[in-house]
C-alpha cells in the first residue's frame, strides 16, 4: 500500500464516527443523486464513496436498479455499507449494491506516491501528460448517472502532499490531475446520461465566516472567496462550472452544465463549503467511446 492511500484510510477511519454531523451533507448529496434518477432500473456509479457517510443508500438503491460505489479504501466501503445494511428493505436491495475497491482513479496514484523531493523535470512532465488522460478503470460502465462524491479535492490533495509547491511543475500536475478527473466523469456517463461533480472547495480553516455561515449564504460567500483567491488549489467555485464548457476533450461530451447549488458539510475539526455541477453527457454517434 503506498502512502497517500494508507493516509486516506487513515482519514476514513478517523471520520468513521462522524456520521451524524454528515447529516446536512448526506441529504443535499442523496437529494441531487436521486433527482438525477429515471424510474428505479438506471444504474448509478459513486467515485469516492468511502465511508458512505454522504449517501442515503436506501434512497439510492430505492431510485435505481444498480448502485456502484467505488473507492481505494475497501474496508471504508466494507463499514459504510454495514452502517446501514439494517435500513435496507430487504436482502434483495443489499445485491443491487456493489462494491469496488482498490480502484485509481488517477491512473497515476502509485507515481505520485513514489515521487521524491528530487524528481526530475521529466518525471513530473510525464506525469503531467498520464493524468490528463481518463484511465480505463475495471468498471461495468457506463452509467445512467455518475458521480463524483468529495472525491477531487482529495486527488488534488495528493499532489499537493507529492510535489513542492515551488517545482514548476507543481500547477501544471495539479490541474492535470482536476482535468484527467473531469474526463473520466464525463467517459463513465452513458450517451444522454448525467454527470453529477459535487465537491468541497474551502474549509473554515482559512475561512473563519463558515462557521457561521448557512447554506443559503455559501454561494454568496463563494463569490468573495473566490474574489480574494482564499479556495483550495484548482478548485476555483466561480470557474469551476465553465471547464466542462471549456476543456476540449469534454466540450464535445457535454451538451449542457448547470449549478446544482452550495451547502455546508460540517466535520469534527471544521467546516467545508461544497458546490454540485451537473452536466448531461451528449448522445454518442455509433462507434464513439
Amino acid at each position: 500500500m503506498n502512502r497517500l492511500t494508507a493516509e486516506q484510510r487513515r482519514r476514513n477511519r478517523a471520520r468513521d464516527d462522524q456520521w451524524q454531523l454528515a447529516e446536512n451533507h448526506r441529504r443535499h448529496v442523496t437529494e441531487r443523486i436521486v433527482a438525477l434518477a429515471g424510474h428505479g432500473q438506471g444504474r448509478l456509479c459513486i467515485l469516492g464513496a468511502g465511508n458512505a457517510h454522504d449517501l442515503e443508500l436506501p434512497a439510492l438503491v430505492e431510485a435505481f436498479g444498480e448502485v456502484h460505489l467505488v473507492d481505494l479504501d475497501g474496508d471504508a466501503l466494507e463499514r459504510g455499507v454495514a452502517r446501514q445494511e439494517k435500513s435496507l428493505p430487504c436482502a434483495a436491495d443489499r445485491a443491487r449494491i456493489h462494491l469496488h475497491p482498490g480502484v485509481d482513479v488517477t491512473g497515476v496514484w502509485d507515481a505520485l506516491a513514489g515521487l521524491s523531493q528530487e524528481a526530475t523535470e521529466a518525471t513530473l512532465a510525464e506525469l503531467v501528460e498520464r493524468a490528463a488522460r481518463a484511465p480505463c478503470l475495471p468498471l461495468p460502465g457506463p452509467f445512467d448517472v455518475a458521480v463524483s462524491a468529495g472525491l477531487v479535492s482529495q486527488l488534488i490533495d495528493g499532489v499537493v502532499m507529492s510535489v513542492p509547491a515551488s517545482s514548476t511543475r507543481f500547477m501544471q500536475l495539479l490541474l492535470s490531475v482536476r482535468s484527467g478527473h473531469l474526463r473520466l466523469l464525463a467517459r463513465l456517463t452513458a450517451s444522454r446520461g448525467r454527470g453529477l461533480l459535487i465537491t468541497d472547495f474551502v474549509s473554515s480553516e482559512t475561512a473563519p465566516e463558515l462557521a457561521t455561515t448557512t447554506d443559503d449564504g455559501v454561494g454568496e460567500l463563494a463569490q468573495r472567496l473566490a474574489a480574494a483567491g482564499n479556495f483550495f488549489h484548482g478548485l476555483n467555485p466561480v470557474f469551476l462550472t465553465g471547464l466542462f464548457e471549456q476543456d476540449p476533450v469534454l466540450r464535445p461530451l457535454i451538451t449542457r452544465v448547470n449549478d446544482r447549488g452550495h451547502w455546508i458539510w460540517t466535520q469534527r475539526s471544521r467546516r467545508y463549503a461544497v458546490m454540485a455541477i451537473e452536466f448531461e453527457r451528449s448522445q454518442s454517434s455509433p462507434g464513439s467511446s
